[in-house]
């Protein structure tokens, strides 16, 4: 169970990989373009040989321009790979204490056959070392043995089909 849960983190962590790219590079890719655009707007300074606004607005523009697009990218791009962080971390704590609970009620449930078990291999040593027990014969403490081991694995089930529909639910709500 547990290595399930390690492979779909794993998924997870393959799909942020986009976001997690787009927020390290938009901001170089920005200083580029800012480099870029002032770069050209020397040389059109130095082509024109004079210092006016119209030699050096284009350049200028063309920088701040690309640094506003790195931006757009890189705000939300860092907003939504630290939502999907968060999500990641808060379904991975989830899943591991569900991994946890199920794992204790198997558990439970084995040591609670190996001592049905015990208790009828006990009874059936003592018949055997004082005789039958008054109203009760082997048989019916057998079935009476196998009935209780029936219920004790019905609840686990039940139990175990529980805790997998509410963690459903509770991520279905929380992704909505």
């Amino acid at each position: 169970m547990e290595q399930a849960v390690e492979e779909q983190l794993l998924i997870l962590d393959k799909r942020s990989l986009f976001l997690a790219t787009a927020v390290s590079a938009s901001p170089f890719l920005g200083l580029f373009g800012t480099v870029w655009g002032i770069t050209l707007a020397f040389t059109n300074l130095a082509i024109m040989g004079k210092a006016d606004i119209q030699t050096l607005a284009p350049g200028v523009s063309g920088a701040l321009l690309t640094t506003v697009i790195a931006l757009i990218v890189a705000i939300p791009s860092l907003v939504g790979y630290n939502m999907i962080g968060a999500f990641v971390r808060k379904l991975t704590v989830k899943l591991d204490n569900f991994v946890e609970e199920i794992a204790s009620r198997l558990k439970i449930e084995q040591m609670d056959s190996i001592a049905a078990a015990a208790r009828m291999r006990n009874a059936a040593m003592s018949r055997k070392n004082n005789g039958p027990v008054p109203g009760q014969n082997f048989q019916e403490m057998t079935q009476n043995a196998a009935s209780g081991m029936q219920q004790n694995q019905a609840s686990v089930s039940a139990g175990f089909a529980d805790g997998m529909n509410s963690t459903v639910t509770q991520n279905h709500t929380q992704s909505v």
